[in-house]
């Protein structure tokens, strides 16, 4: 239970299009919830930015400078305490990979993408098909300048020393997601992600232009 807090700002997780208007300085996706025991701020949250989105608008700054507490989807500061688990969900063990597990079609799509971009299929055969669809989306915005290092996640967990650090779900929960799924399932993900990862680059185009440029990315090859 929170205890009466001035403010509180609580990330959610929403499309990467709600970073314009976090960025722009005009409308801002930050709502605010008040009642009489606290004012809470939700923040549509995005995992991947550019450097050149920051710094963010003013409103948005002003109200985490607030706040006596932080809720986010997880603390991803904590993630890498839980090696071991990662490795178990997203990797093979022994023999076993990927080609036992999804169809023909699906493995021969898999390596023409993965290999076009330059990896090693015999290497990414390893891992499981949802961790296989997950990269292909980390590689088409990695690609067009987005890195994890800039996500208002980890920007604001840099920036809240002293507030309280509130988890609204856990890494575990998330990994039992995938880690619930079955071999059908993981490759119905898998293969959207390779099929769609071609339309990435005009949708992340409407970003841009909403954002005020209006080159072009280019898709990664294969």
């Amino acid at each position: 239970m929170i205890h009466p807090l001035r403010c509180v700002v609580v990330a959610v997780f929403l499309a990467i299009f709600v970073a314009h208007a976090a960025c722009a300085g005009e409308k801002v996706f930050m709502w605010k919830v008040e009642s009489r025991q606290a004012t809470a701020y939700i923040l549509g949250t995005v995992h991947m930015m550019k450097r050149d989105m920051y710094p963010l608008d003013a409103r948005i700054e002003e109200a985490f400078r607030k706040a006596g507490a932080y809720a986010l989807e997880f603390n991803i500061n904590e993630a890498g305490l839980l090696q071991k688990d990662i490795v178990t969900d997203t990797i093979y063990g022994g023999d076993d990979n990927v080609g036992n597990h999804v169809s023909r079609e699906t493995l021969d799509l898999a390596r023409r993408k993965f290999e076009g971009v330059g990896l090693p299929f015999d290497l990414m055969s390893k891992f499981k098909p949802w961790f296989l669809a997950v990269s292909v989306e980390l590689l088409e915005y990695q690609k067009l300048g987005f890195e994890p290092q800039y996500g208002l996640d980890k920007y604001f967990l840099q920036k809240a020393e002293g507030k309280e650090i509130i988890e609204l779900e856990s890494f575990d929960s998330q990994m039992g997601l995938f880690r619930s799924m079955s071999d059908s399932d993981q490759e119905l993900l898998l293969v959207h992600s390779l099929k769609e990862r071609s339309k990435m680059p005009k949708r992340i185009l409407i970003f841009y232009r909403m954002h005020g440029s209006v080159e072009t990315p280019a898709p990664l090859n294969g």
